[in-house]
């Protein structure tokens, strides 16, 4: 379901586990109205949900044993195709459920990013970015500061004040 939303949580016993939950009717009429009217959400609306499934979580990374690559790829008409690495695999397993649980809800006010928390989404945005590339032939600062390559404008230069000192050489040889 689209409107549902996935958490992690911890019980009694102090287990992790992973719950997912379901907008109850008035939450789903709230979304709608929000839908109609075109926004996302509104920041005075309160949207509750009830957990309907609770899940064990198995994580793998390049450092489990076992772990194999895995990637993804995203297709951008006119833009190119990009991939990137999916480092660490979570892996769900229905949890037993438990014969005294209560049914957990949850209550979403949603408010708009601090200025911390948009940094800090925009460095993880530019971490899935690919690279830049530069056009071929085209040498970066950082590049001419490492190389010593020049501009041609740079080079032109170089080799007017060149051919003055040859001039000037040969002026004086006569």
């Amino acid at each position: 379901m689209s409107q549902a939303m996935i958490r992690g949580m911890m019980d009694e016993n102090n287990e992790q586990f992973v719950a997912y939950f379901l907008p109850t009717e008035e939450t789903l009429t709230k979304r709608r109205e929000d839908e109609q009217t075109g926004v996302a959400y509104c920041e005075d609306k309160v949207y509750e949900y009830k957990m309907n499934r609770e899940y064990n979580w198995n994580v793998k990374n390049k450092a489990s044993k076992g772990y194999e690559e895995t990637y993804f790829l995203v297709l951008q008409p006119d833009h190119g195709v990009f991939y990137n690495e999916i480092e660490t695999r979570v892996r769900l397993s229905k949890r037993r459920a438990r014969a005294n649980s209560l049914q957990t809800g949850l209550l979403v006010q949603h408010r708009e990013l601090t200025e911390d928390e948009a940094f800090a989404q925009e460095n993880r945005l530019t971490q899935l970015e690919p690279p830049v590339v530069e056009e071929e032939g085209e040498m970066a600062d950082e590049e001419r500061e490492i190389f010593g390559g020049e501009d041609d404008e740079e080079q032109s230069d170089s080799q007017a004040a060149q051919s003055d000192v040859d001039n000037n050489s040969s002026a004086d040889e006569e």
